[in-house]
């Protein structure tokens, strides 16, 4: 995209045409080139080198690398990708097993919630009692 520079990464800040008063300090355009991004694996040192890394080899990973796996967010975005490729019928059967997940868990809470009050209930009568 740019040329002339062998910078991976532009920053550019809007300015007025004429009389080149900053537009604001809310608004940046961030390029990256990530056809200049060329670390192997092996090579990633930051946690920026692991996004770009990402980014430029989504399409081709089957799992997330081990050195990787450890910020969360990077494995949230493999499934998010991999989602992407799924058929429509897979789409379905994942929405399903999530639906099916999260109302397994709200049944769990519902039923330690009953329990603990049953228990509260309990101790409450046997007060009652003694009095």
């Amino acid at each position: 995209m740019f040329e002339g520079s062998s910078k991976l990464i532009s920053r550019y800040k809007l300015k007025e045409k004429d009389d080149l008063t900053d537009y604001s300090d809310d608004i940046e355009l961030v390029f990256v080139e990530l056809a200049k991004f060329n670390k192997s694996l092996d090579e990633l040192e930051s946690l920026l080198d692991k996004w770009l890394y990402f980014i430029k080899a989504a399409g081709t990973l089957n799992s997330v690398p081990p050195t990787m796996g450890e910020v969360p967010e990077i494995n949230h975005a493999f499934e998010v990708a991999r989602q992407s490729n799924l058929t429509k019928k897979e789409v379905e059967m994942l929405e399903k097993r999530e639906i099916f997940l999260h109302d397994s868990k709200n049944a769990i809470l519902k039923a330690q919630l009953d329990g603990e009050a049953k228990v509260e209930e309990k101790k409450q009568l046997k007060l009652r009692v003694r009095c």
